[in-house]
């Protein structure tokens, strides 16, 4: 099947922000301030995980113009149940384009979590061998059964298109008509050679000599990660890391759409190992 990897950058990396792009973290460009969505658990806004364009091959939402928009709550982690798709502790929905606004939008009063910003410059096509013509129903229902070789070939990574892979129980995914379209992983990769404290704004952490070598940044900016660190990656080439959202211990999250009369319906949630 093939699929789909951001080609991210630190937004530290890149000039200021002008138009809608694809995205992870940050605040949200374009959305009114109306549709911030807020936990039902704790009433405060959530933190912007992701926004994510349509595009015909690799997010079918519809309609051109279209951007879907996902949030989970970070106030009081763990105790706002944000891995569940249906606790309204976190909200994946579609906005027309004609909605957006061409600004990023202002943060509430709350100051809900500001994640580390990376935004897309391009998507790298994968292939993990899996036949297209695969029962997904099937395939769910027998993951753990499935032999080894194909549930190694599904890539853990943040990607779009494919199959999920899971880091627990495939039955907690929605019933009926939804459908599968991408997943966010705890570590955000990078493709690009790894950085200079200065051009990033936070520490940059290389091995030496089986040690830890930390250089610290020149500056720093509330955009950017803690840290940053080598990866050798074979799965997808990464060559650097950062932590992503809060998803447990090493999680993954999971975006499911379904097709209404109007425009996709969204449902998120979580698992970690």
């Amino acid at each position: 099947m093939q699929y789909f990897i951001p080609d991210l950058r630190l937004t530290t990396q890149l000039p200021m922000q002008t138009s809608i792009e694809d995205k992870f973290g940050g605040r949200p460009w374009g959305l009114p301030i109306s549709r911030w969505p807020l936990c039902t658990n704790c009433g405060k806004h959530q933190s912007l995980i992701a926004q994510l364009q349509h595009d015909a091959v690799r997010l079918d939402l519809g309609a051109d113009g279209r951007v879907l928009f996902v949030f989970q709550c970070d106030h009081n982690p763990g105790e706002c149940e944000s891995w569940d798709g249906s606790s309204g502790a976190n909200s994946c929905f579609v906005v027309e384009g004609n909605e957006l606004l061409n600004c990023t939008t202002e943060l509430p009063d709350d100051k809900p979590t500001i994640e580390t910003e990376a935004r897309v410059i391009g998507w790298l096509i994968k292939e993990d061998g899996i036949d297209e013509k695969i029962d997904y129903e099937l395939y769910q229902a027998n993951y753990y059964a499935l032999p080894d070789e194909m549930r190694a070939a599904i890539s853990e990574a943040t990607k779009l298109g494919a199959v999920p892979k899971w880091e627990q129980n495939p039955e907690e995914a929605p019933l009926g008509d939804w459908y599968f379209v991408g997943q966010i992983n705890y570590l955000m990769r990078f493709y690009s050679e790894l950085p200079q404290p200065d051009e990033v704004g936070c520490t940059v952490e290389t091995v030496v000599n089986r040690r830890r070598k930390s250089l610290e940044p020149k500056y720093l900016d509330p955009r950017a990660p803690h840290s940053i660190s080598p990866l050798n990656d074979p799965d997808t080439g990464a060559k650097w890391y950062c932590d992503a959202p809060n998803f447990g211990d090493c999680g993954t999250a999971y975006i499911f759409l379904r097709k209404t009369e109007h425009q996709p319906e969204g449902y998120f949630f979580w698992q970690c190992g």
